[in-house]
């Protein structure tokens, strides 16, 4: 079993505009548990960072940046399978949660992503390798009511011709119903 974990704390400062510093947050995890033929992943992340919204007017100092805050949260849940010593079979879920301060007052919504990612590789030969993916997701914007569903399909094929040269070729397709705004 492995875990790791990380935080980091950025900020960023202008020296002819101190005004518009700002300071952010990232925390990650990552973690991963090994059997004989599968792997199973859970990571994520949440950050915090300001936005700049406009200018508020201070009789004392006059106009000053307006920040607000941006919360974001990821979730990727996923396994990998090996069907048999040529071919993997793998699944993931992607999940995000975006939520801003006061973000409908200055125009900014909360909205929310959801997916699942479905795929099996298969390797021909010791140097080819051929995959196919399906994707369903799901955007959404409660406060106006605004939403997007989307498929995908993927195909793909790559090939190693040395032990520094390769190529791949891929070719898919994707389709996005939006309702709303």
């Amino acid at each position: 079993w492995q875990v790791s974990g990380s935080a980091e704390f950025l900020r960023q400062s202008y020296s002819d505009r101190s005004n518009l510093g700002r300071d952010r947050q990232y925390y990650r995890f990552s973690s991963k548990y090994l059997t004989e033929r599968s792997t199973w992943r859970l990571d994520g992340n949440r950050s915090y960072s300001p936005v700049l919204v406009g200018d508020v007017a201070d009789p004392d100092v006059g106009l000053s940046p307006l920040r607000k805050e941006r919360k974001s949260t990821d979730i990727y849940p996923s396994w990998a399978w090996m069907m048999t010593e040529l071919t993997q079979l793998q699944l993931s879920l992607q999940k995000n949660d975006t939520n801003y301060e006061d973000g409908e007052l200055f125009g900014l919504f909360d909205y929310s992503s959801r997916g699942v990612t479905a795929g099996m590789s298969h390797q021909l030969s010791f140097r080819t390798k051929t995959s196919l993916s399906l994707g369903y997701s799901v955007f959404d914007v409660p406060a106006n009511r605004f939403d997007s569903r989307s498929t995908s399909v993927q195909a793909g094929l790559s090939h190693s011709f040395s032990e520094t040269f390769s190529g791949s070729l891929s070719v898919g397709a994707q389709r996005t119903v939006s309702d709303g705004f």
